[in-house]
């Protein structure tokens, strides 16, 4: 009975431990990431003063920066993250900080492009059939932004860096100072205070790319901070293979799924005016349950590398079910009250009845799929962690062609009602959990899974 007991109160203390480790990450993360979504609020609150035209023009240059970015994030977030994470958990602090060099070197090609691009911005806006207006203005916001996405790219990299080592408090301490920079810079630069000139919509860019550019300031001071940065560039190639090798999947994966989901919500968009604008408005809903669920993929995804590299084959699987735990509790809460009273919700984007009926009818439903959706948030991770990229990647992809793509095509072509269309969303995550956590477990059962030392 006190062996049983021992057992127990040990047990006990290490579930503890590794939920401090969990939260230590998942709530930092899930905070920065509502703060990149508010700073973007705050942006274009700001310009909604100047005009709809701005508005118009703002709204799609994040859309279209956002690919990029998109790509950027997918590649560094899975290749470099997981790498950074590994070399940590190996206790090789110094690698770990030379992968920094690698993720930049990779990213130059992005920003290259993205500046060869600049001339072409005003062509990119009239072939999504905006106004010549939108487009002018657009080129002026874009533009400005594609010129100094540097320093938003940076600030994805070392953000990566820091939350893959474990320090994810930073990140979420420097974006607190970045949104409030970002307020005061597009104060001034928007609407010309305090002696400036009025730069309009072209201010906005100017002052989320200082803003940045701030942010990278901090970053690299608090690098510096503990050791230098080696360039040896033999490590560096290497490093950009496996990163390469790590990312690549997923950049593939993500791009597959945003040209999928916006073939779903053309699908969506063919019921009624209501029926779409309900979509966007309970999806946009939706995306704030995911950020609980997008920190505890984030601790699983670092802390399963950290292990790995560590070479700590028992805590893999205990760091896996604690945060799936956490990610059902977070997600599930916010998921129970999203299905209960859906309503409130809507009513925070319109005051169109029929649009917050139809809203309402998506948050209901899709609410009652966020602790699936946390599990497949979790175990994909984990999955990715593993190294297991590929094939979680090709599995992905299927399962939304089979579950979602398929049936709402079905679905329309019946000319079933939305509510089906919405049910077969919500079920499609119920079968995605059960699929990755069996490929996580047949994944965990072969031995060769931690054989690699780093």
């Amino acid at each position: 009975m006190e062996t049983y007991t021992r057992v127990y109160v040990n047990s006990l203390k290490n579930s503890r431990s590794l939920s401090k480790q969990v939260l230590t990450i998942a709530i930092p993360v899930s905070l920065k990431l509502f703060l990149d979504m508010a700073m973007v609020l705050i942006d274009l609150f700001m310009i909604g003063r100047l005009g709809t035209a701005e508005l118009t023009a703002v709204g799609m240059g994040l859309v279209l920066l956002s690919s990029s970015i998109g790509a950027l994030d997918n590649l560094f977030a899975t290749g470099g993250g997981i790498l950074i994470a590994r070399l940590t958990g190996a206790k090789k602090h110094q690698a770990a900080k030379n992968v920094i060099v690698a993720m930049i070197i990779g990213a130059l090609p992005i920003y290259c492009l993205g500046t060869l691009a600049i001339p072409f911005v005003r062509d990119l806006y009239l072939f999504f059939q905006t106004t010549y207006e939108v487009a002018t203005l657009g080129s002026m916001y874009l533009g400005t932004l594609l010129a100094g996405s540097i320093f938003i790219y940076l600030d994805v990299i070392l953000f990566t860096y820091f939350v893959s080592t474990g320090n994810s408090t930073l990140p979420m301490n420097i974006k607190i100072v970045s949104v409030g920079f970002n307020i005061a810079f597009n104060y001034l630069f928007i609407f010309g205070n305090f002696g400036l000139p009025a730069l309009g919509i072209q201010g906005a860019a100017i002052g989320t790319i200082i803003a940045t550019s701030c942010s990278v300031a901090m970053y690299l001071f608090m690098l510096n901070k503990t050791s230098h940065i080696s360039m040896q560039f033999v490590g560096i190639l290497q490093h950009i293979k496996e990163i390469l090798k790590l990312g690549i999947p997923s950049v593939v994966e993500n791009f597959t799924f945003l040209m999928s989901w916006l073939f779903v919500i053309s699908l969506i968009n063919s019921y009624a005016a209501s029926v779409a604008a309900g979509f966007q408005i309970g999806y946009r809903v939706e995306s704030i349950a995911f950020l609980p669920g997008l920190g505890t993929a984030a601790a699983a995804t670092t802390l399963v590398s950290r292990f790995i590299g560590a070479n700590k084959p028992q805590d893999v699987d205990s760091i896996v079910v604690v945060t799936a735990k956490l990610a059902c509790l977070f997600m599930g809460s916010i998921g129970l009250i999203m299905a209960i009273i859906p309503q409130p919700f809507a009513s925070l984007f319109t005051d169109n009845i029929n649009v917050i009926n139809d809203a309402s009818v998506y948050i209901r439903i899709i609410g009652l799929a966020q602790v699936p959706l946390g599990l497949q948030f979790v175990y994909t991770a984990a999955l990715r962690g593993l190294g297991d990229v590929t094939k979680t990647a090709l599995i992905k992809v299927w399962l939304l062609w089979l579950n979602i793509v398929i049936p709402s095509l079905v679905i329309v072509h019946f000319k079933l009602d939305v509510v089906w269309l919405f049910t077969a969303i919500a079920l499609a995550n119920v079968v995605d959990a059960l699929v990755f956590i069996h490929r996580y477990k047949q994944l965990r059962s072969q031995t060769n899974v931690l054989a690699k030392s780093y």
